[in-house]
């Protein structure tokens, strides 16, 4: 009789034990231990209690973060490091890479293409190469070239317009980009032309110095030449060329 009551007993311990053991836990699984005693423990391998799987999901979003927060780092490395070789060897050996990158970041495809993958990889666009960033400067404000006044306005044949401007006038960049060209144009003489973002360029004709190079990178406003005289009154040629299409630069910026 005392044997039964103590089994008894012993059955109404584990079942308190495992009722607190829920209500603390959150698990209906349980193990007995050799002494028949409830030992409060899972034997499923890996089990998750249920309030604790929501904590565990919360961190997934900071782990996410992480992740692309180190990604964005290990390709920006790569990019520098890579950029810094290519211009510490030898210029026989770095001239066509170098010409490589050029067509990179001045060709309108390469500029989606580029900006693509980053975002797909890295999230967000490369601010850190100026090509890349994020309307750096508004391409509603465009700077007139040279001070002066038009003389000969757009049409097909033409392509651009011609500036009467004061003797050696200074020209400046209409907008940043990349001097894709300088040299002499036929029936333009000294010529510069300047790659911009979204496939435009500027072309300016009639120079008579010419203070850039190719593959500099240009601001708005920045001096690149001077107007050369000729009959006794100087002249600019400028020409706006968007995606391989010549337009009316009047359109875009306002002359006098």
């Amino acid at each position: 009789m005392a044997i039964e009551q103590e089994w008894i007993q012993n059955i109404k311990r584990r079942r308190e034990q495992q009722i607190r053991y829920m209500k603390k836990n959150g698990t209906p699984y349980n193990t007995l231990g050799k002494d028949g005693a409830f030992t409060g423990e899972s034997t499923l391998s890996g089990y998750v209690p249920w309030h604790k799987a929501a904590s565990l999901n919360a961190d997934k979003p900071k782990r996410k973060r992480k992740n692309k927060f180190l990604y964005q780092w290990i390709l920006a490395m790569v990019l520098f490091l890579a950029t810094t070789a290519v211009f510490t060897l030898p210029e026989n050996v770095a001239a066509p890479l170098k010409n490589g990158i050029y067509q990179v970041l001045t060709k309108e495809f390469r500029f989606a293409e580029m900006q693509a993958l980053y975002q797909k990889y890295a999230g967000g666009s490369p601010a850190f190469l100026p090509a890349f960033s994020k309307k750096s400067n508004n391409e509603k404000n465009w700077a007139v070239p040279v001070s002066g006044k038009i003389t000969l306005p757009f049409d097909e044949k033409r392509k651009g317009i011609v500036l009467a401007t004061p003797e050696s006038a200074q020209v400046v960049a209409s907008q940043e980009g990349w001097v894709e060209f300088t040299g002499n144009k036929n029936g333009l003489g000294n010529t510069i032309i300047i790659q911009h973002a979204n496939g435009r360029e500027t072309w300016y004709g009639w120079l008579e110095e010419i203070n850039v190079r190719e593959k500099d990178w240009v601001k708005k406003g920045q001096p690149i030449g001077k107007v050369k005289k000729m009959h006794n009154q100087s002249f600019l040629y400028f020409a706006l060329r968007d995606r391989n299409q010549f337009v009316n630069p009047a359109s875009v910026i306002t002359f006098e």
